[in-house]
């Protein structure tokens, strides 16, 4: 179970809350609310270019150097 975690592409999950599903006396679960906060985080130092040379150049700039 995720609590004010930062997910990579979701972004600040909070814990809601939880309900019980009882399908049958065999079969039954859990169901998870979440809420999901999207920010820019995940792209602010994300590699950029118009062609795939200029993203692999930019990427390594970032990455490697």
């Amino acid at each position: 179970m995720f609590n004010n975690k930062h997910l990579s592409g979701i972004g600040l999950l909070q814990f809601m809350g939880a309900n019980q599903i009882m399908l049958t006396d065999e079969f039954g679960g859990i169901t998870l609310m979440y809420s999901a906060t999207h920010r820019d985080d995940d792209t602010k130092n994300a590699p950029k270019g118009d062609t795939d040379k200029d993203l692999i150049d930019n990427f390594n700039k970032l990455f490697n150097d």
